[in-house]
């Protein structure tokens, strides 16, 4: 039966792979990531020496654990996107600190980027981007 063999002169169909985007909201310290499908990972890269909490739903995590990290410290954090919606970062000095979201570096608004104080950011998982 030749029904069920593939049909070698039709061509397959394009696989549209989405990728993972970090887009800006109204407030500075809040973005929303789209087409999260995958888990993925959150990359923090420590510049200045500065406690750090993280928050999966509200839940404060124990790895990593809430702590002083050292400048040039990198902490990469496996995120399921099925299994969270908010991801929310709290540090103690924020100034020059750096994050990426698989791979990609998350663009902080000036009045932010170089703060020395304690600094929330927060990452809400969207939908998918339609552009």
């Amino acid at each position: 039966n030749d029904s069920n063999k593939p049909d070698l002169n039709k061509p397959d169909e394009p696989v549209v792979v989405k990728e993972i985007e970090v887009n800006k909201t109204d407030d500075v310290s809040r973005f929303e990531i789209v087409n999260a499908e995958e888990k993925f990972v959150l990359k923090v890269e420590f510049v200045a020496n500065s406690w750090f909490e993280l928050k999966l739903d509200g839940v404060q995590q124990a790895t990593p654990k809430p702590d002083v990290y050292d400048s040039g410290t990198n902490l990469e954090i496996e995120i399921d996107p099925t299994k969270c919606n908010e991801i929310s970062m709290r540090f103690g000095y924020f100034a020059g600190n750096k994050l990426f979201v698989s791979d990609k570096e998350v663009e902080f608004d000036a009045s932010i980027a170089t703060k020395p104080g304690v600094q929330t950011i927060t990452l809400v998982l969207g939908g998918e981007n339609n552009e």
